[in-house]
């Protein structure tokens, strides 16, 4: 199976990161669920366009992945997914 240069993958973790720490540390009662979705979102944005990139097997172990872990398709906008 090739990978995702690891740096490329930390940097996108430590983005997302970045995202999360600011949307936790608000005062609204929903900052932690904003800041999970938000890291959530921040991930799969930026290792998107690696993940267009790869094999047709390589895609379907990643979604399997995905899905056990909770993580939204990465091709699928998140507001089509929600029938929005």
């Amino acid at each position: 199976m090739n990978s995702m240069p690891i740096p490329r993958f930390l940097e996108a973790l430590e983005m997302a990161a970045e995202v999360y720490i600011e949307f936790n540390t608000g005062l609204h009662p929903s900052s932690r669920l904003l800041a999970d979705r938000a890291f959530v979102s921040t991930l799969i944005g930026s290792i998107t366009p690696d993940f267009i990139e790869k094999t047709k097997e390589d895609q379907a172990r990643f979604k399997a992945v995905a899905k056990v872990v909770g993580l939204p398709d990465p091709l699928v906008p998140y507001r089509v997914k929600q029938g929005a």
